[in-house]
């Protein structure tokens, strides 16, 4: 398989793998040294959460040898809030929920060695897109469909029916003034089959980590030339991707996956009106962008651009991402794309000699987190496919 094959395989199965398991993909940790235990656990939101725990040294069979005797415990600010069951295999399990923004502590009790590690849950963030229509040119014969995005606190949620069965058929969600403190946050273009050229993605926030650039601008993409533009059924959809390769043409790509460090009250040093003519719904919003499927039909009807169907948000805990950062800057460059890192180089948190990281992370894939808001400023703006 070519190197770009293992590349988009790997970046498409990574975290989402992470979220269903909670569990570390695993990395050659055999040095020739005494055997140490290794405790690999993601803290992810939800009633179950899982770990693996097996020591360095492998069977004759070269099957790791799991921790199967051993007294994990959970706690908070020095109060037990679970245990970890031996399940089967390398894997334990816990019933337990955790609380954003709660300090957690992992304590694992095995022939005589104490273990420990803490983490905090992250911040209960979601992500809101905004579109807003602008004149391309002063003619205003073309408006652009602008759409960016902003990490905000979720202050209400409306229900919407249909009052001729009382059924419910959608929600919006409402924000407040509040914004998410520091965070980690990691966005990956989702895999929709297109081929080689969806696995980069390009963003215009000041924080994004340049550690996996790519050597491709946005002008790259196909799907932003002018003949594929020109090529599309729809004007609507003309209109979301068109402005891209016009406004961004020389923002470099990130390979697989673009991170970004956010600070607490995060925001450009500009003023809310600075923006308006931007794509940028406020001083803190960003744009995202990637290979998009110029195949939609009436993207903005159907909600394919407002319902998260083009990217995965993930946000992660310090741990979680010193450990992710660690692995895939070392990987990034392997031809053949494989975990292949020495045990002394790969970042741990955990203490008193064990190996692993303790950390969690939480997912805003659902469609539902991520809505839109439509911004009519233009005076004859309408959306329409004519």
């Amino acid at each position: 398989m070519a190197r770009s094959g293992y590349i988009a395989a790997a970046l498409a199965l990574m975290l989402p793998t992470l979220w269903l398991t909670g569990c570390i993909e695993e990395i050659s940790l055999d040095t020739g040294e005494a055997s140490r235990v290794v405790v690999n656990c993601l803290l992810k939101e939800g009633d179950v959460q899982t770990m693996e725990l097996y020591y360095t040294s492998e069977a004759r069979d070269g099957v790791r040898r799991p921790v199967t005797d051993a007294e994990v415990i959970l706690s908070s600010y020095d109060e037990e809030v679970s245990r970890f069951r031996y399940d089967s295999g390398c894997v334990w399990s816990a019933r337990f929920t955790p609380k954003h923004c709660k300090l957690y502590k992992l304590k694992v009790i095995t022939g005589g060695d104490t273990l420990s590690a803490q983490t905090r849950f992250p911040d209960d963030v979601d992500v809101a897109s905004y579109f807003k229509g602008r004149y391309s040119d002063t003619s205003h014969h073309h408006t652009y469909l602008f759409v960016s995005y902003e990490l905000r606190y979720i202050s209400d949620t409306i229900f919407i029916y249909d009052w001729t069965t009382s059924e419910q058929i959608d929600f919006a969600v409402t924000y407040g003034k509040s914004y998410p403190s520091a965070c980690k946050m990691w966005v990956f273009p989702r895999d929709l089959g297109r081929g080689d050229h969806e696995r980069y993605i390009g963003t215009t926030h000041a924080l994004a980590d340049d550690f996996n650039l790519s050597s491709l601008f946005v002008s790259d993409l196909p799907c932003f030339s002018r003949d594929s533009i020109l090529a599309m059924d729809s004007q609507t959809t003309r209109r979301v991707v068109e402005w891209y390769p016009v406004l961004y043409p020389g923002l470099q790509l990130h390979d697989g996956f673009v991170r970004i460090p956010i600070k607490t009250n995060y925001q450009l040093n500009k003023s809310q009106k600075e923006v308006t003519d931007t794509p940028l719904n406020s001083p803190r919003a960003f744009v995202l962008v990637r290979d998009i499927p110029t195949s939609f039909t009436h993207p903005i009807h159907s909600n394919a651009l407002l319902k998260a169907e083009l990217y995965d948000f993930y946000f992660l805990s310090n741990e979680a991402d010193s450990y992710f950062k660690d692995v895939y800057s070392r990987k990034i460059n392997k031809d053949n794309f494989v975990f292949e890192y020495e045990t002394d180089n790969v970042y741990s948190n955990i203490e008193g000699g064990g190996l692993g990281v303790f950390g969690a992370i939480i997912m805003r894939t659902n469609r539902k987190a991520i809505k839109g808001y439509y911004n009519d400023s233009s005076p004859d703006f309408v959306y329409s496919d004519d």
